[in-house]
């Protein structure tokens, strides 16, 4: 009972009516609004984002045009009948209930109202929210008279809060809870003796998209077909027929569902083709069978997946068979967010468009450097610090250098600091070496703080280098990941330590060696092509290394096309950057941003979703870490902004997660699915198998050939006689009635 604005309509009567005011939906849907209302109020959300949440949820509720009875089954302005009933409403009310009680409470009980409920934009309190007023209209007046009246009458009520415009006989009303009914004071029980001297079919109900047309539906493999068909839609996504797409989909998600199945069946599908579909969902309506659901629950579910707040992106499944369709086809990149943070809108001002994704990320682990002793919770409860590493992976020649140049202003505070610090330690060095043996040796100065240093050191360096920082972060930025070769296999465990910054050195016995143990708190860039990611991390795919990674790619240009120009680091910039390198060096202890924690919390939901739906574990898995490094992404963000928050972090983040897991999937993918495979086919082993509980009884020698091959057994006959004459001889089977048959010994 949903409504467009040339919806169908049913007619119902008041007891229909009455359901839905009952309908366990409406009141659940009506509750996430209220509470998004009380959030909006208290400044957890603004405005804006509390309006397009509340609209997006208002699609779900069921309506009623109160003013009118359509002559057919379309809700049209021209085509109805005035049914004697105007509709007003009162929007943006401090303490609704209140104003019923002062203004409204006397007509109702004149016999003028009809009906008063609270709107769906009521906050969980009460205390903001609207009125929606059916009232029986004066003899002699139009329905814009009679509002005009009407307000008259509510002197006590700001004109602003008074809503002029619902001016036309098909305007709907969404329904609520009972709860929310104000008059008749019985609720719902009252409904009948409101509506006593209106026609029964002057009440009705209509759903809220255009009914299914007589456009014959296409036909699937699966012989389900969908609620409607366009001609005018789309057919084809880069030559490839939307209808193959879905068959293959529907076919590597299990084939056609079963009753139970249906809803999940229909969600999965949308969301793998949001992406290729513009998110459109009438294309998705024209693509997508109702595997026999009810149309309107159908409708329902495709929407869901389309209104979500995660961006459609290409999800692995769909690269899959949009390759196996056509091989060589080119999946979509997933575009940046228009407005951007301010501080990564400042790095970007002089980098050309095609570097921008792998440069906006790149650029955070360098920043997040600045931040020294600050604290803060994740989601699971665990305190963390801002450990971020990169990785740009793109083909020679794409452009990786372009990270270079912005790093380097970024980290030229740490450069500064930590060549005046080498120098330093250089000298010490040179004193000591010159001086002679019965001299006492130099003191080795202990504010050695070099934060920005080389990759290629040893795993002694390295320990020195961390002890010296005193629990700041160091920086690497290196053209190739393979600088980190003089770590050996040491440097994936400090890949594993660097992001939990947990405790990692060196233990020596020697009465020269130097034993240290510090917290490994190493943020670094590297770049390196396809080939160089897949050897360095080789057979690490799925013991955590990669992902603890942000990863990002440069689109290899076309050939022929012209060479892209940067634009020039001015003062003006610099001074812009200062401010945001001061803001996170001023930062210290443990913080709490509460926008952060709220969209970490979003983006954990929307990931299990889109791991659900496209039935993917090594989505899930990956997703873990991923969501952790967007959260560390916005409190960077958040502190360099001056702990304000921006509506343009939350989305920044979000593409920047669902960024990262795309650039994994496109290099890595398939390798960590067979890999995963690799490593989970011990799993579900139960040790020796009794073969012979496992058979029936009575059995063949058939039975034990089929059961062998289940177990990987060799499965020659001469194998399964000498089975079978042990068993015998054990008194574990026994020859049996028939020809060829062993029957079970009983003991």
């Amino acid at each position: 009972m949903l409504s467009s604005n040339k919806g169908h309509c049913d007619p119902c009567s008041v007891q229909q009516l009455r359901e839905g005011f009952l309908n366990p939906i409406t009141y659940e849907t009506c509750q996430r609004i209220a509470e998004a209302a009380t959030r909006r109020n208290k400044g957890e959300i603004t405005d804006e984002e509390f309006e397009m949440f509340k609209s997006s949820e208002k699609l779900l509720l069921d309506s009623w045009t109160p003013m009118s009875t359509p002559r057919g089954n379309r809700r049209l302005n021209k085509e109805v009948i005035p049914n004697g009933l105007v509709m007003a409403d009162l929007d943006h009310l401090d303490d609704p209930v209140g104003v019923y009680e002062r203004c409204v409470r006397r007509l109702a009980e004149e016999g003028i109202v009809r009906l008063v409920h609270l709107t769906p934009s009521t906050s969980s309190d009460r205390r903001t929210g609207g009125l929606r007023i059916i009232f029986r209209q004066p003899e002699g007046m139009d329905i814009v008279q009679a509002q005009a009246w009407f307000y008259d009458q509510l002197s006590d009520v700001p004109e602003k809060c008074k809503d002029k415009h619902v001016k036309d006989f098909a305007r709907i009303s969404f329904l609520v809870p009972a709860s929310y009914i104000i008059f008749p004071e019985n609720g719902v029980d009252g409904l009948e003796e409101a509506f006593a001297d209106i026609s029964p079919v002057s009440v009705t109900t209509a759903p809220v998209h255009v009914a299914s047309s007589s456009t014959p539906a296409p036909t699937y493999t699966s012989s389900t077909k969908t609620a409607t068909a366009d001609k005018d839609l789309p057919t084809e996504y880069m030559h490839i027929p939307y209808i193959d797409v879905a068959n293959a989909l529907i076919s590597k998600l299990g084939g056609t569902p079963v009753q139970g199945q249906r809803n999940t069946r229909v969600h999965q599908l949308a969301v793998n083709l949001r992406a290729i579909t513009d998110n459109d969902e009438a294309l998705l309506r024209n693509i997508i069978p109702t595997f026999g659901l009810p149309e309107d629950e159908w409708r329902k579910t495709i929407h869901s997946a389309c209104a979500s707040d995660y961006p459609p992106l290409v999800t692995r499944l769909t690269q899959q068979v949009l390759t196996e369709l056509k091989p060589g086809v080119e999946v979509p990149e997933l575009p940046m967010p228009k407005k951007l943070p301010k501080l990564i809108g400042l790095v970007l001002e002089p980098i050309p468009e095609p570097y921008c994704a792998a440069v906006a990320n790149a650029v955070l682990p360098a920043f997040a450097t600045y931040l020294y002793n600050v604290t803060y919770t994740y989601i699971d409860g665990r305190d963390m610090e801002s450990a971020l590493m990169h990785v740009t992976i793109a083909p020679s020649s794409s452009g990786k250098s372009s990270t270079k140049d912005p790093i380097d202003h970024i980290t030229a505070r740490l450069r500064t600091r930590s060549a005046i610090n080498r120098a330093r330690s250089q000298q010490w060095k040179d004193q000591s070496v010159s001086r002679a043996a019965n001299e006492r040796a130099l003191q080795r100065p202990k504010d050695l703080i070099i934060q920005y240093v080389q990759p290629d050191m040893y795993p002694a360096g390295l320990s020195e280098r961390l002890a010296d920082a005193d629990g700041r972060f160091i920086f690497s930025q290196m053209d190739e990941l393979d600088k980190l070769y003089k770590l050996k296999d040491e440097r994936f465990t400090v890949i594993q330590c660097a992001f939990d910054c947990s405790e990692w050195g060196q233990e020596r016995v020697g009465k020269e060696s130097r034993s240290i143990m510090t917290p490994m708190k190493y943020n670094w860039v590297a770049s390196t092509t396809p080939g160089g990611a897949r050897n360095f991390f080789g057979r690490r795919l799925t013991d955590g290394t990669l992902n603890r990674m942000n990863i990002s790619t440069i689109p290899q240009r076309e050939i022929g096309s012209p060479m892209p120009r940067f634009g020039k680091y001015t003062e003006k910039w610099e001074a812009k950057l200062a401010k945001y390198l001061d803001n996170l060096e001023a930062a210290t202890g443990h913080v709490r941003c509460p926008q952060a924690e709220r969209l970490a919390e979003a983006l954990d939901r929307e990931l299990k979703d889109i791991a659900v739906a496209t039935n993917d574990r090594t989505y899930e898995t990956l997703s873990f870490r991923a969501n952790v490094i967007g959260f560390r992404k916005a409190m960077v963000l958040w502190l360099a902004n001056g702990c304000v928050w921006e509506k343009a972090i939350e989305d920044f983040v979000r593409w920047s997660v669902h960024y990262d897991l795309s650039c994994k999937y496109r290099f890595f993918g398939e390798a960590i699915a067979r890999a995963e495979a690799e490593d989970n086919s011990c799993i579900g082993r139960r040790g020796p198998v009794n073969l012979v509980a496992e058979l029936p009884d009575p059995f063949t020698v058939d039975d034990l050939l089929r059961k062998r091959a289940e177990l990987g057994n060799p499965t020659d006959v001469h194998h399964a006689k000498d089975q079978i004459g042990a068993w015998v001889r054990r008194h574990l089977v026994e020859l049996g009635t028939e020809p060829g048959t062993y029957i079970k010994c009983r003991k």
